[in-house]
């Protein structure tokens, strides 16, 4: 901002120096860019024509601003036609004429509108001085590159064209100065565009071809100086470049190719100056119509290439490696094809005699090979490839190609001894990685499925099946479904094949109990589900560092034995659940008629006891759905990542197993509502809740899967959980009143010897709040009370000792349950 202020008052601080009265005030802002002009109306409407309709137009009564920041040159020049119309002298120079000349065509300050106005003194300026010499006529066709398109409208352009074709024309004949070719470098220093409107007007003309070749080629080696080098050889450091300037130099080299002369004859080009732009061409990304006319002009004049030339085509511009061969191949090919032709026209035979040029073509071939033969990149079917181009009869003397030969076996033999060395140390260096790798305790696995030639699946002992690496030592043959692997402790890399004979033991390691290793996790023994636990008590004691896990394969539970009959009371909830789950089992078609899809998971909630786990069961076992039962705090393990592992594993066991059921209780100890995480057991328990949403949200009503989930606190669980979508229907599961107290003393004492003389309406219609889970063990500590008295009939005292045992009062009840 401070820079733009300084800009506005420098501008209206020199405009004050030449305004010619500070005594008459200004009455108009001009405003160019950033810089602003108080000026007089008077003084520039007497000589701009465009300044004065802008005001007589003007819809306001008193213009006091004007906008011309599009006049060609900005503020720099307006300031100069302002000095103009205030007569103050200012110099005209070849620098800017041209832009005067635009803004006088822009402002409409021409002779018709005021005898001597500034387009006229700009023009006799371009006719007496600027377009008198060929350096003038450059420096203003310089200038008009930020003046397009006006300058060419005012023909300024081709008036400069015009003089520096006929100058030059006219230095290339009869030089007067020295070197002779001086005008090449003062063409050198303009845009590719008016470049090529001289070159064309040169032609014209009727100039030499050897004079266009001259100054397309000073042009091009002061455009692209490092690329185009006029002698091979020269390197130079590697060369990076934008995009930009990539496709900027792209297209200045399909100019430059297409301002190339046709040629019958003698190419006026050297063809060092052509394999270099070829070498350019390929560099930048030119297409292949560009390069094969390049090949095309070089092919036509082979005869007279060195072995320089054909390196340049070949190695990258820091002369370290082979770059491109196609090219000479082609070039080679083309030159043979050509000499084939020209033998056949001429009636020889081509087999037999080899012209000059042939013979020279040849020597200059092997040469080029022993050159390239050094790099170790070149492989015997390109040096093949290249050699065999040049026909046989074409060699009088094979002593250049076999010196060419040598070198190059020479040069691959040490290459190979490299290599072999290499290849070695990385031979004893795997080996001593596999003998490190198989040294550390393994965990015994099964393979399963082979993906690809380094990665398979493998099911470890402890349930998993993991996507593993195989060692490249591994003799992929032996890798068969079943086949008993051996895994690193650490990354599961499959290091060793077991012998066929472990495979039986293997299959039966997830109904197994094994031993395992305390610190490296290692199996080292495997023992039945039978074994005495006294054995392994003892076992814990003699040997502290072996500890025994039991890993057993989550599958489908056995049908649940609950019913509805046994559960007393709960109505309400055993409809709604019944429409929520059993229904979309059993009848899915009820809500495809009515157009909505059933609820995707279940949440029951309310104190202990009052019967939602007996509820869940009961659903699964009057639908024909596998239940998988799992409890919340089962998905917290030790080791990070085994619970959302887990969690997966479940619902993929149950999308396999459809339809099925999943019942989750006390979901209240993985879905607590997520907070900022301080320890690593918090966030690994907030990972177990993201994967069971991602589940949750994965499966689709096609699948057969529903899920209920079961707590004690709805309040503590997360709401992205609660949300509809997850958990569509909430069923509370609240304390009994005096009805469903009495379905369930009926239920509870259904089979049960008691007296005629027990009253249960009296224990139902105490005040006492107690759960369906209270209530059974009521009858079930009456029944114990009589056998502890030997006795086969339950009596009333029997039902009173269970009452006071079992509903204790305590002096507050949970703030929860209140």
């Amino acid at each position: 901002m401070a820079a733009h202020t300084n800009r506005v008052s420098l501008a209206m601080e020199r405009t004050g120096q030449w305004v010619f009265s500070q005594d008459i005030p200004t009455d108009i802002l001009i405003q160019v860019g950033e810089a602003k002009f108080p000026l007089h109306k008077f003084m520039l409407v007497a000589k701009s024509n465009y300044i004065r309709r802008l005001i007589l137009e003007s819809k306001e009564p008193d213009l006091a601003k004007l906008d011309l920041s599009n006049i060609p040159g900005g503020a720099e020049i307006f300031e100069k036609a302002a000095k103009f119309c205030y007569g103050v002298n200012f110099e005209i120079t070849v620098h800017n004429v041209a832009a005067l000349r635009c803004a006088a065509e822009y402002l409409d300050m021409t002779d018709g509108y005021c005898d001597g106005n500034l387009a006229g003194r700009t023009d006799d300026f371009l006719v007496q001085v600027a377009l008198s010499s060929l350096s003038g006529a450059v420096v203003v066709l310089k200038s008009c590159e930020d003046l397009l398109p006006m300058a060419e409208h005012i023909n300024i352009v081709q008036r400069c064209v015009e003089v520096a074709s006929a100058k030059a024309c006219n230095e290339a004949n009869f030089p007067s100065r020295s070197p002779p070719n001086w005008w090449t470098d003062e063409l050198s220093i303009i845009h590719i565009t008016f470049f090529e409107k001289i070159i064309k007007s040169m032609t014209a003309r009727g100039a030499k071809p050897l004079t266009i070749a001259s100054a397309i080629i000073t042009y091009t080696e002061r455009s692209l100086p490092d690329l185009v080098r006029n002698h091979a050889g020269t390197t130079i450091s590697t060369i990076s470049i934008n995009s930009t300037a990539r496709t900027q130099q792209q297209q200045l080299v399909q100019s430059i190719i297409n301002l190339l002369p046709v040629e019958t004859n003698r190419s006026s080009f050297p063809i060092n100056f052509l394999c270099c732009l070829l070498r350019t061409a390929i560099f930048l990304g030119n297409d292949d119509l560009c390069k094969k006319q390049l090949e095309k002009r070089i092919t036509a004049m082979l005869e007279h290439v060195t072995v320089d030339d054909l390196l340049v085509l070949s190695y990258t511009f820091d002369g370290e490696r082979l770059f491109d061969l196609e090219s000479v191949r082609r070039i080679i090919s083309g030159f043979v094809e050509k000499e084939k032709s020209v033998s056949v026209f001429n009636g020889g035979d081509f087999r037999e005699v080899s012209s000059t040029a042939m013979l020279r073509v040849a020597k200059t071939v092997d040469a080029y090979l022993g050159e390239i033969a050094t790099c170790n990149e070149l492989s015997i079917s390109k040096f093949n490839g290249v050699a065999n181009l040049v026909p046989k009869n074409a060699r009088k003397f094979d002593d250049d190609l076999y010196r060419a030969i040598d070198i190059f076996l020479k040069i691959q033999e040490e290459y190979v001894k490299d290599e072999q060395k290499n290849l070695k140390r990385e031979l004893l260096r795997s080996q001593e990685e596999v003998k490190r790798i198989q040294s550390v305790p393994l965990v015994i696995g099964q393979f399963m499925e082979m993906i690809d030639q380094n990665n398979g699946i493998v099911g470890s002992t402890t349930g998993s099946n993991y996507y593993v690496r195989i060692l490249s030592t591994i003799n992929r043959e032996l890798l068969k479904p079943s086949a008993s692997v051996a895994l690193h402790r650490h990354s599961n890399a499959l290091v060793d094949v077991l012998p066929p004979e472990a495979d039986s033991s293997i299959s039966l390691l997830r109904s197994f109990c094994v031993a395992l290793h305390r610190h490296s996790i290692a199996l080292v023994d495997m023992l039945p589900l039978e074994v005495d636990l006294s054995i392994l008590l003892l076992s814990r004691l003699l040997c502290e560092d072996i500890e025994y896990y039991k890993y057993e394969l989550l599958s489908r539970s056995e049908k649940p034995d609950v019913t509805y009959a046994d559960i007393g009371g709960c109505d309400i909830q055993k409809q709604e659940i019944r429409e929520a789950v059993e229904l979309p089992l059993t009848h899915h078609e009820l809500y495809k008629q009515i157009g909505i899809d059933p609820p995707r998971g279940v949440l029951l909630y309310g104190p202990p006891g009052t019967g939602k786990t007996m509820l869940a069961k009961a659903v699964a076992n009057h639908t024909t759905a596998a239940f998988i039962r799992v409890v919340g705090s089962e998905f917290v393990q030790k080791y990070l990542g085994e619970g959302p592992r887990m969690v997966r594993d479940v619902f993929r066991l149950a999308k396999e197993n459809a339809p099925a059921i999943i019942f989750i209780d006390e979901v209240d100890a993985i879905a607590t509502a997520r907070f900022d995480a301080q320890t690593g057991a918090d966030r690994e328990v907030q990972r177990i809740l993201m994967e069971l949403l991602n589940q949750m949200d994965g499966f689709d009503q096609t699948v057969n899967v529903k899920v209920i989930m079961a707590t004690n606190r709805a309040d503590t669980l997360d709401p992205a959980l609660l949300r509809p979508g997850r958990l569509d229907r909430k069923i509370e599961f609240p304390l009994p009143d005096r009805r469903q107290k009495r379905l369930v003393f009926q239920v509870c004492t259904a089979k049960m010897n008691l007296s005629d003389e027990v009253d249960l309406e009296d224990y139902v219609s105490r005040p006492d709040k107690i759960s369906a889970a209270e209530i059974t063990a009521i009858c079930q500590e009456a029944g114990m009370h009589a056998v502890r008295k030997n006795r086969y009939v339950i009596l009333p005292k029997d039902f009173e000792k269970g009452y006071r045992t079992n509903v204790k009062k305590p002096d507050t009840d949970f703030d929860f349950y209140k």
